[in-house]
């Protein structure tokens, strides 16, 4: 460990790069650990600018969430990401009721239900199985909207057999 004279601090290294750096080496995974030995509700990393917190990322440790990972945006005083202690996935909303669960709007290029899409994608959404909907509107550039003109000849509904 060295505290050089410019106030970094280095594990493992003599040379940090960083106001902390800590070099990792051994076979474990862990190289940071943050271990709350009490009954508080969160365990979180602020991050500040000027003395004010703007994000934080942590695990909720009881309360409404207990065993769960957030990220915090302070700018808008809300969870924006949670991994719930069922490992649901929530955008926007702390209570996620499924695998990935966004409260508002998303953008993809492409987007697969029971099947991934091809990798040169002729339409944006593919489905495997059934669709069933409330309602359901189809729009394209032109119709035949020209049926509809007064001096339009209407094709006979009446089959001629000859």
């Amino acid at each position: 460990m060295i505290l050089t004279d410019k106030g970094r601090l280095g594990l493992n290294t003599l040379s940090p790069r960083a106001q902390l750096e800590i070099i990792h080496s051994d076979n474990t995974k862990q190289a940071l650990i943050l271990n709350q030995n009490s009954d508080s509700l969160a365990n979180e990393i602020q991050f500040h600018r000027n003395g004010s917190e703007k994000w934080a990322i942590g695990s909720y440790l009881n309360g409404n969430h207990p065993n769960s990972f957030f990220i915090w945006n302070d700018s808008i005083n809300r969870t924006v990401f949670m991994i719930n202690n069922d490992s649901l996935f929530g955008i926007n909303t702390e209570t996620p009721s499924a695998m990935l669960e966004v409260n508002g709007s998303f953008k993809a290029q492409t987007v697969g239900i029971g099947i991934a899409p091809p990798s040169n994608p002729a339409y944006r959404l593919y489905v495997d199985g059934g669709i069933k909907a409330r309602e359901m509107r189809v729009t394209v550039n032109s119709f035949a909207d020209y049926v509809f003109q007064k001096d339009y000849n209407l094709l006979s509904l009446v089959h001629d057999k000859n």
